[in-house]
């Protein structure tokens, strides 16, 4: 029992020691809301364990780590009833899951998730305490800004040698659909951006009075200065004649 407990923790350290470095790279704790989902569905366990498909209820809560990652704590439960002579199982079970986000259009979206964590099984009189790994993906689909439908297909695999003799294995394939309510404003992501108000118009221009245009006129050319003619006398101070410069 201790060795299975240290199991149980040890694969939730990991799971935060992976993802600790994302969440320290770049938290959108304020812009971008916190998720709570609750969601039913089936789980279809492996036939060798010789127990029924059963009901399944989950409540996760996601923890944004960027745009388009989540951490998303969960827990939950089914009761599988035995099929001929077989014992009956009960289930709880919680882990870690990283689950990562894509935006189709305006209000479609896709995710793929992987994680793990711990489950506790009660078969019969004998308690199976197992680490599990699964892997999933989804498809959502926004009602409004804080709710979400969403759609979710998952395999998960228990690691204990209890459940099937002879293997250390063992298969459940899980479905679900529920409601996704964001606790928080609504995020602006790097593949879509969620406000649809349309931008404020441009203020009026104010009219512009016109500019008179100023003429200017170059001045006239300076006027020439004419000599004097010259006066040349020959032959006396009587006789005068004028030569042009």
């Amino acid at each position: 029992m201790k060795i299975k407990t240290k199991q149980g923790c040890s694969l939730a350290v990991l799971a935060i020691f992976f993802c600790g470095p994302v969440f320290a790279a770049g938290s959108t704790l304020i812009s971008t809301p916190w998720e709570l989902s609750l969601s039913v569905g089936g789980v279809l366990p492996e036939d060798l364990r010789g127990v029924s498909p059963a009901p399944l209820g989950r409540l996760s809560v996601g923890l944004p780590l960027r745009p388009g990652v989540y951490l998303e704590a969960n827990v939950f439960g089914f009761k599988a009833s035995g099929e001929a002579s077989n014992s009956s199982e009960k289930t709880l079970g919680g882990g870690l899951d990283l689950r990562l986000q894509r935006l189709g259009d305006e209000r479609l979206q896709y995710h793929l998730l992987f994680g793990g964590g711990y489950a506790a099984s009660k078969i019969s009189t004998d308690r199976v305490n197992a680490p599990y790994v699964n892997v999933g993906w989804g498809l959502g689909y926004e009602l409004t800004s804080a709710l979400e439908l969403r759609f979710e297909l998952r395999g998960l695999a228990r690691l204990d040698k209890n459940f099937i003799l002879g293997r250390s294995v063992t298969y459940d394939a899980i479905s679900t659909a529920g409601l996704v309510y964001r606790l928080g404003r609504q995020p602006k992501t790097a593949y879509q951006s969620r406000d649809t108000t349309e931008p404020a118009p441009p203020p009026p221009q104010l009219p512009v009075a016109p500019v008179a245009e100023t003429v200017v006129t170059a001045p006239p050319p300076p006027l020439l200065a004419v000599p004097p003619p010259r006066v040349v006398r020959r032959g006396g101070p009587r006789a005068r004649r004028r030569v042009p410069h």
